[in-house]
This record gives structure tokens, sequence and C-alpha cells, in this order.
């Protein structure tokens, strides 16, 4: 098959310039024109590639810190929970030697965009879509059955923040707004996260984040009661079917399908004893989250806050737990984004594009 025979209307492919192999054959993929990765049964010229459709979601910073952040490189067992469009599974086909990676995700659209994905990059002997809930993710898989757990679950409560509801509702983008997402808001002095990352071959991966995105909503006033149809209200109507009337990118920042102790919860039930759980999320919820962990046997052992200039506020905590660990937790160095040219600092560069 050739790219185009993989994507639907409005979706693109990004090249996320990884994929492996020798110095020469990294080389090989970079200097690769497009219409080379899509010949059927070449010796893929092109690194990892994902399908994205800008109007559902797209990956952020987020999502490839989490992926770098695992530390357990040859497994057997790892599992993404909420994995979207698979980014996480697909960055750790090629950062890990785990033997298999699966990746949970309720939203139908999303789940067959990370299935054609995964099939793109020929990983479907090693990468596996399943559609379903978070919630129920320990009646999908059997207990104690992976070695480790990724999520980048959604970072706001149910209550918090504007939320985009029913396709019926008008939403005005505001467009990327700046990293450091803070008592709700966006600090106004911060980079965007969600900037593309230039290769040095000139290349560009398309990092945009829809994890880093607001929307604004026009309140519908319901025709006969002239009541304002509130986030309560849109969960109500969806009792039948959870993901009627929601917005996906709505999905992915709220809490509107599964809360973080649900997470935390499955998390603890699916991996086996000694198993690691790492997590991306906002550093505003840190109590919550330890309290959360801590109660579900989930024993944080590692963290690091993520600042996008040395000066201002972390904006993202990354953390490794381990199922059954003792009470010990090692706070790492802060990972710096930006120099202060507003150019990326060489650690984050090296998380990228290095091996």
């Amino acid at each position: 098959m050739t790219e185009n025979e993989y994507l639907r209307p409005g979706e693109r492919i990004d090249d996320l310039q990884r994929g492996g192999g020798t110095p020469g054959q990294i080389n090989s993929r970079l200097q690769a024109s497009d219409a080379d990765c899509g010949e059927e049964n070449a010796p893929q010229p092109c690194g990892l590639r994902i399908i994205q459709d800008p109007a559902r979601f797209c990956f952020g910073m987020d999502a490839v810190l989490l992926s770098a952040y695992v530390q357990m490189k040859k497994t057997r067992r790892g599992l993404d929970l909420g994995t979207g469009n698979g980014i996480i599974p697909i960055l750790l086909s090629d950062r890990t030697d785990c033997e298999h990676l699966t990746g949970l995700e309720i939203q139908p659209a999303s789940a067959d965009l990370a299935e054609r994905s995964v099939a793109l990059n020929g990983l479907q002997d090693r990468i596996s879509i399943v559609q379903g809930d978070i919630r129920e993710a320990d009646r999908i898989f059997a207990a104690a059955s992976f070695d480790f757990i990724t999520s980048n679950p959604p970072y706001r409560t149910a209550g918090s923040g504007k939320v985009s509801g029913k396709e019926s509702w008008k939403v005005r983008g505001k467009g990327n707004r700046k990293a450091g997402d803070q008592a709700g808001g966006k600090s106004a002095d911060q980079k965007s996260a969600d900037r593309d990352i230039s290769a040095p071959t000139g290349k560009t991966a398309h990092l945009d984040s829809a994890s880093q995105t607001d929307e604004t909503i026009d309140r519908k006033q319901a025709p006969q009661t002239g009541k304002t149809e509130t986030e309560t209200e849109i969960m109500s109507t969806a009792s039948t079917d959870p993901l009627q009337g929601l917005d996906p990118r709505a999905i992915a920042r709220h809490e509107l399908l599964c809360t973080f102790d649900d997470v935390a919860r499955v998390a603890a039930k699916l991996l086996r004893p000694g198993g690691h759980f790492y997590l991306v999320h906002r550093p505003l919820r840190l109590p919550e989250l330890i309290t959360t962990l801590c109660r579900r046997g989930l024993e944080p052992k590692r963290m690091r806050l993520v600042y996008p200039h040395a000066d201002q506020a972390p904006n993202m905590v990354l953390l490794d737990c381990v199922r059954g660990g003792g009470p010990e937790l090692r706070v790492e160095p802060p990972l710096i984004v930006y120099e202060k040219d507003g150019t990326y600092t060489p650690e984050l560069l090296q998380i990228y594009y290095g091996e």
C-alpha cells in the first residue's frame, strides 16, 4: 500500500524522525523522499511515521517525554492506557525491546487511527490496539499481565475549564496557546510546547499538542426550558453511549470518561508485582496524584519536573511508580525545554532524536 491509501480526508502523515538501525540506515531514512516511504516491500527508507487528524487530537511533547521516561527497556509486555492515536506504543517500539505493546483506546475513530499508524509502520507483530474503556481494563486484560504501563491521562477534572460539548455547539478555536497550564489557564510568556522541532536535515516532526490547546464554547439554550446545558448535563445525555455528544478533544483534556483514580486502580491490577507505572501529568495536581497512587499500591519511585524555561514554574511532571514498591522517592534534576533564546535545549533535542 502507498501512504495515501492509509489516509482518510483531513488526515496527514508525520515523520517521527526515529526508527533505529545503524547510523547509515538512519541517515538513509532521513534523506529518503516521501515517495519512497510508501513503496510496498521497500526496505523502509524512512523512520517511524504516524497518522494524525487535527480535528480530533494530535500528540504533543508530553507523550514524547513520557515515552523517553520509560526505563524498562527489555520486557515482555507493555500497555498504554488511553493511547489516542497510538503515539506512545509506536515510540516505545523504537525506544525499548519490549516484545509486545498494547494500546487501549475508548474512541473508535482514534483506535482506528492508531491501528492504521501501526500498519503504516509494519508493527502489527509488536503492537496491538484494543478499543475499550479504561474503567473496564481489568476485565479486558488478565490481572498482573503487564511488566509496565504508561498513561498520558486527561489533565483536568470534569468540572474545571471549558469543555467542547455537542457537535451543535459553536466552537471558536483560539489557536495554539502557550505551554504551562496553570490554575486552569496558560501563562502568557511561555513558548508553545507544540512547536515543530526541525531535524538536522530540515525535515519536521510536526508536534501539535491538543492537550496544550483551549477552546471557548458558546453555551446553548435549551429551546423549551431556557436552561443552559452544562457539562454535567452533557455527560448525563451520554448515559447510554459515553461518547455521545462529546468532542474528542474534550475527552482527551478532561476527566469526562474516567478519573485519575480509575487509571491508577486498573494500573495496579494489571501490573505484575514490581511492575512500573509511568505517567505524565500537571504539577498542580501532584498532591492528589501521589495520594491516589500510594492508596492504590503504586509507590512513586522517581519524579521529574519539566520547566518551559529555567526561570518559570514547571508545567509537567513525570512519575515512575512501582507496584508494591517501598516508600522512597527520588526527585531527579529538572528538565528544561527552552534556552533563553527560545531554542530547544540539548537534552530536549536528545530526547526527540537521540538513541
